[in-house]
């Protein structure tokens, strides 16, 4: 038997501000809905629980990061590239090198898919609604 919820439940709750660690679960490329710039969607899985008080339900949730790729906005491009590899847009790509977006796509996503991240995740409103947002991905430290 299937029971319809509501439309409170059917919306998802924002999780609480804080630091995650996630994967790189998937990426998209796209256009932005204003410019038609290139932009690479990456899905985030949220991999730990939530901050104090630990929340369980947070494991397995997805956020969203938007990665504008053009020349104001590589270095957000090139951050999130160091953050699942340890090594910056350069390293991979080399300086000056051209190339078409499929191409830089194809070896970006696979560079970043799969790979363990740190998320700083906070809260804002969205069209009245609080939403969140990946204010930051940093490399995972290994101890």
């Amino acid at each position: 038997m299937i029971v319809i919820p509501s439309r409170e439940e059917l919306t998802p709750k924002p999780i609480a501000t804080g630091i995650y660690k996630a994967t790189v679960t998937d990426m998209k490329l796209e256009k932005t809905k204003e410019t038609g710039k290139d932009m690479i969607v990456a899905e985030l899985t949220i991999q730990t629980q939530g901050p104090n008080p630990p929340d369980m339900k947070v494991i397995g949730r997805k956020l969203f990061d938007n990665l504008v790729v053009d020349e104001k906005t590589m270095w957000k491009v090139s951050s999130f590239l160091k953050a699942c590899t340890g090594r910056d847009i350069v390293d991979h790509f080399g300086q000056g090198e051209e190339m078409g977006i499929d191409p830089f796509y194809m070896k970006y996503s696979n560079l970043c898919i799969n790979k363990e991240v740190v998320l700083v995740v906070t809260t804002e409103k969205y069209e009245g609604n609080d939403v969140n947002r990946v204010k930051e991905v940093r490399e995972v430290k290994q101890e």
